[in-house]
């Protein structure tokens, strides 16, 4: 089987609320540390930083793959963003995916879901015990790859709209991996341990994940995290 992990990272063109600036390049300490993970498993490991269609925002690199058409190489990829990072003990995330389902892990403490507009083709709530996907770490398994990419010819008018349904999910590409697994109703909850988003989750038991999400204002403990024992290099 052939696995890729993959980053995306390119400075925005428009700095917007969702830009966090930092004193030291974290995403550099988070490719160093992720290429050490994927040379641990035998995993492929590539940044990306290519231009987008329609001058998308940076967010939509997770989906450079599928608009290049390369992601067929692989038998399944991993998007990590940027601000992540995997400790010593990590175990391969590829063994715990389903292999027919798009997995993510579901923000069920901050559930934008239950602000969605209920009813007709756009009723989400059998969805709301879930809470809704965040986009920092997505599986994707060969078995997706074709309609994800047929849905992906849609994205510039998706990304126009003002749809509630997409602005209320976080916008960008969180909001558009919820718009495609809500349709296509396939998912699979991927644990905690592999998005621990300490936005939402006690910091101090970080170090006992696979995967920490340092997300928005906490980049800034990257640059010391990075120096522990714990977290891979």
């Amino acid at each position: 089987m052939k696995y890729l992990i993959y980053q995306y990272y390119k400075e925005p063109k428009v700095k917007t609320n969702h830009y966090i600036k930092t004193d030291y390049p974290y995403h550099q300490l988070s490719q160093r540390n992720m290429q050490k993970y994927c040379e641990k498993y035998g995993i492929e490991y590539r940044l990306l930083s290519g231009d987008l269609p329609f001058d998308l925002p940076p967010f939509f690199g997770i989906f450079e793959p599928f608009f290049e058409n390369w992601v067929h190489e692989y038998d399944a990829v991993c998007f990590v963003d940027s601000d992540i990072f995997v400790t010593q003990n990590t175990r391969n995330i590829f063994e715990h995916v389903p292999d027919d389902r798009i997995s993510a892990n579901f923000m069920d403490t901050q559930n934008r879901m239950k602000n969605l507009n209920k009813g007709g083709a756009r009723d989400f709530s059998f969805w709301i015990d879930k809470g809704h996907i965040n986009s920092g770490v997505v599986v994707f398994p060969r078995k997706e790859y074709k309609p994800l990419q047929d849905y992906l010819k849609d994205i510039k008018t998706i990304f126009n709209t003002n749809d509630v349904v997409y602005t209320s999910l976080g916008n960008f590409d969180q909001a558009f991996v919820n718009y495609y697994v809500r349709h296509v109703n396939r998912y699979n909850a991927l644990p905690d341990t592999f998005n621990y988003h300490l936005t939402r989750k006690d910091k101090e038991k970080r170090f006992n994940q696979d995967f920490i999400h340092y997300h928005r204002q906490n980049k800034g403990m990257m640059k010391t995290d990075f120096n522990n024992e714990i977290i891979l290099k």
